[in-house]
């Protein structure tokens, strides 16, 4: 009985001490240190793991948010999934709207990811929201970003921009996306030229190279538009109040022209 105590306490040590300062842990993670979803009960009954909800557990001692979720779902699951849009820009030193009320958080997943439960329902302080998005193939654009010491996957300055097009107007306001996108005069366009050949939005693609233009952006004359597939039918961004630019055939938000607009509006 003394030796199984020991044995016990011993395991629980090498658990505690292989497991990193606020992450979550998930039942898949304890089965791949040889812990049983059985121990992982007595564990929490003992006091020495606490449950955010039902498979995913932190130490009481740590503060739990939701980056340190969001790499167990990364690392433990693999899961499609990372920080995008207003969001990666806003990690990345890009923040440029002091944000009213609750900071929200700009999630973006596969179609097809299943997101567990735990996570989405979880109550975290900011207003943490998750939209599916099949803009680019997996793991395009993607790379490490920091948030207090956890690595989280999430998206490149230049991949970020482009989903802020993405998502305007259903998450972003067009003034507050066109004034973000003044700010960034220092992307690379050859990542860019990369992220508009594997774009799947016409949208995205042609508001980029307007934004360029318009904005006297320097990467914009180094983009290499022979290499980008685009549609030459008539793109309506808005249905109502628009303003029509001849070159790149659409009509554009009111909010969006900035100069030399084209007498053609509705």
């Amino acid at each position: 009985m003394y030796t199984m105590s020991i044995r016990y306490e011993n395991k629980l040590q090498k658990l505690l001490q292989s497991w990193p300062e606020g992450i979550v842990a998930t039942t898949k993670w304890f089965a791949s240190k040889g812990i049983s979803r059985s121990l992982v009960e007595k564990y929490k009954a003992s006091g020495w793991i606490a449950s955010v909800d039902s498979g995913a557990y932190y130490k009481p001692q740590d503060t739990i948010e939701w980056f340190g979720a969001l790499h167990a779902l990364q690392t433990q699951f693999n899961l499609p999934i990372h920080v995008g849009g207003k969001s990666a820009l806003e990690l990345q030193g890009h923040g440029h709207f002091v944000t009213l009320g609750r900071p929200t958080v700009d999630l973006l997943k596969a179609p097809k990811a299943h997101i567990p439960k735990w996570f989405s329902r979880h109550e975290w302080p900011e207003e943490v929201k998750i939209f599916q998005s099949g803009l680019f193939p997996k793991d395009v654009g993607l790379e490490a970003l920091m948030i207090q010491n956890i690595s989280v996957r999430g998206s490149s300055r230049e991949r970020a921009t482009l989903e802020l097009l993405h998502l305007a107007p259903t998450l972003y306001d067009f003034e507050e996306v066109r004034i973000i996108i003044e700010s960034l005069g220092t992307l690379r366009p050859e990542v860019l030229t990369e992220l508009l050949q594997k774009c799947s939005s016409e949208k995205v693609k042609r508001l980029l190279l307007y934004f360029g233009d318009v904005q006297a952006h320097t990467w914009r004359k180094h983009i290499d538009e022979t290499k980008i597939k685009m549609s030459s039918s008539l793109l309506k961004i808005v249905n109502k109040g628009g303003h029509y630019n001849a070159k790149y055939n659409l009509f554009l938000p009111r909010e969006y022209v900035i100069k030399n607009a084209q007498d053609i509006q509705f």
